[in-house]
Formats: structure tokens, C-alpha cells, sequence
């Protein structure tokens, strides 16, 4: 009896683990291509994905940094390039064109209201 449990309840984990993983290769699978911050201070940053899992921030300066990605869950892991340390910031696909990031200026991105919005070029 302890033995079916324990196996069903690893059977709805897994399944669950699944969906969510899958939701995240979805979501990963739309990036690539050229966002635009719109908010709050609209053109100062461009966002390039490639499908590849690798992003290249270009500042309103021209300076660019790249990195490799990985969304987990509601937050997106950057990985700056030649380096170890993992950067989290908050993420959320608003809709097909805009999605809602941490923000990159900010000493504490994950702040409440301290977000910015990018939409698809």
C-alpha cells in the first residue's frame, strides 16, 4: 500500500515537472529575434536572442554584453560570457510581442516596480 503511494505520488511529480519544463522551452523558443525596451525609458536598451539560448544586451551607447539564458520558472538566469556567476532577474511573457524583465540598472531588480518592458522588433 506505502509502496503504490509513494509511486503515484512520484508519477504526478514527474508529470508536473514535465509541464513545467515544457512551458519554459515554449516561452525560451519565442525569444529569439531583436526587443526593444519601451518602459521605462523607451529605446535605451536592445535585447538580441538567438535560438541558441544566447543574449547580447546593447546599451543606449552602443556597449554590448553577452550572455548565455535560462528561464526558470518566472525568472531568467543570465550568464555573462567568459564568466561563472549566474545573474536572476524577474521575467514574464506579457503576450506574443512584449514580455517583463528585471530591471538591468537597478542594484535590486527584483524591487517591485523596478521592471522594464520590452517589446519584438
Amino acid at each position: 500500500m506505502k509502496k503504490t503511494v509513494v509511486l503515484k505520488t512520484l508519477l504526478v511529480l514527474n508529470i508536473f515537472l514535465g509541464f513545467s519544463c515544457d512551458k519554459n522551452d515554449a516561452i525560451e523558443g519565442t525569444l529569439p529575434g531583436t526587443w526593444i525596451e519601451v518602459q521605462p525609458v523607451y529605446e535605451r536598451t536592445t535585447l538580441l536572442f538567438s535560438s541558441e539560448n544566447k543574449m547580447v544586451k546593447i546599451d543606449g551607447e552602443g556597449n554590448e554584453e553577452n550572455f548565455s539564458y535560462e528561464i526558470k520558472g518566472d525568472s531568467i538566469h543570465l550568464i555573462k560570457t567568459g564568466q561563472e556567476d549566474v545573474r536572476r532577474f524577474f521575467f514574464k511573457k506579457l503576450d506574443p510581442a512584449r514580455f517583463q524583465i528585471g530591471n538591468f540598472y537597478t542594484t535590486n531588480p527584483e524591487v517591485e516596480g523596478a521592471f522594464m518592458i520590452f517589446e519584438r522588433q
